[in-house]
């Protein structure tokens, strides 16, 4: 590779990805001997499109990109920190986000391609995640590749009791063993939530709930199964973006600086979220049948009791309970009936996911205790 942003090599921050080592270089030669030495090496023949799928660690050589089948799939922020592709059934769930200009979040890892700081992917667990300053939301572990490929952004919900303050936010992929390496970030001033020319802008309210859409940077990304899903939202991720003073008054100039006490909704009100571009066919489809299965009741007290669609066929099911942090519960064995009942006598209140799957079909209901 060439220079800090390993152009070239199969090294990108702390991961590697040696399927993609040496392609922008030869490329790049092939494009070049082409247009200016004439050289008749098929450049013209190749795909508008090469791209690499990583999580898969596949070149793929496509017509239009994104692909067709993906499509945008909202996963929600919830006060208990899970994500969730159901929004909140409380109207009035939301989190507290306290930011300090003097000491901002740091930036560790990320597109960043500044000399002095560390690019690529690098885990946001030991300096970011573990502040007092950050909100942290986690998917269940997952069952099955979750594929993107397109224009991910967050929509939330916030408020401030300062005139001016940003919202950022990371998402990461979680291994098993732990780590959480950053994937995409974003950020957003809210005096400029409305747009970005001066007749744009547009100060805070005390108390006043605004929208704020956080735009990401274009992505092909698998995450695997076994892994999870994370957003880390902040309210600065310097020096990767300059840190706001939260006063309201010139940006870029020192000064005396104002602590912000924010807030992020996650009702079915207000329901923050992101947006992913997931493709819908090789999840659902390639993988196995995947069904949204009814429950009842839900909330439960002693029991919950699932009804089982006939797509099911006549194998074994095996049936996974997990909790809003994708912990294995418990699991068993039954034969196929039009319905099983769950004990949920010994859970504590909260929210959970049960798993239901056999040979063919894998369906999946979330539910409260």
């Amino acid at each position: 590779g060439h220079g800090a942003a390993y152009v070239g090599s199969d090294s990108a921050g702390a991961l590697t990805y040696p399927m993609a080592a040496g392609a922008s270089d030869s490329l790049a030669l092939m494009f070049l001997k082409y247009y200016l030495l004439g050289d008749a090496n098929g450049w013209d023949t190749l795909s508008t499109f090469i791209n690499f799928q990583v999580g898969e660690n596949q070149w793929q050589y496509l017509s239009n990109w994104p692909q067709s089948g993906f499509s945008e799939t909202n996963i929600y922020l919830h006060s208990n920190g899970s994500l969730k592709t159901v929004m909140s059934l409380s109207a009035h769930d939301s989190l507290d986000l306290t930011y300090d200009p003097r000491d901002p979040s740091p930036t560790i890892g990320g597109p960043t391609l500044r000399a002095d700081l560390q690019q690529g992917p690098y885990d946001q667990a030991p300096l970011v995640e573990s502040r007092s300053d950050v909100l942290v939301f986690t998917s269940p572990i997952l069952t099955a590749n979750v594929k993107m490929q397109g224009y991910p952004k967050a929509e939330l919900y916030v408020s401030s009791d300062c005139k001016d303050t940003d919202f950022s936010i990371r998402i990461t992929d979680v291994y098993p063993d732990g780590r959480s390496m950053i994937l995409l970030d974003g950020i957003r001033r809210a005096r400029f939530r409305n747009g970005f020319a001066t007749t744009d802008t547009a100060f805070m309210q005390n108390g006043v709930v605004y929208p704020i859409e956080i735009e990401m940077n274009p992505t092909s990304f698998t995450f695997v199964a076994g892994h999870q899903i994370r957003v880390d939202i902040t309210s600065s991720n310097y020096p990767r973006f300059n840190a706001n003073m939260n006063d309201g008054g010139t940006m870029y100039v020192e000064g005396d600086s104002t602590i912000a006490h924010n807030i992020i909704y996650c009702s079915n009100i207000y329901p923050s979220h992101i947006v992913l571009p997931i493709d819908q066919f090789s999840v659902a489809i390639n993988e196995k049948n995947q069904l949204r299965l009814n429950a009842f009741p839900n909330p439960c007290i002693e029991q919950i009791t699932i009804e089982i669609p006939e797509q099911f066929g006549d194998q074994i099911l095996n049936i996974q309970l997990f909790d809003a942090e994708g912990r294995l519960i418990s699991s068993e064995s039954k034969p196929v009936t039009s319905s099983i009942i769950v004990d949920c006598m010994q859970l504590k209140q909260g929210s959970y996911f049960i798993s239901i799957e056999n040979g063919y079909t894998r369906g999946f209901v979330e539910f409260l205790k």
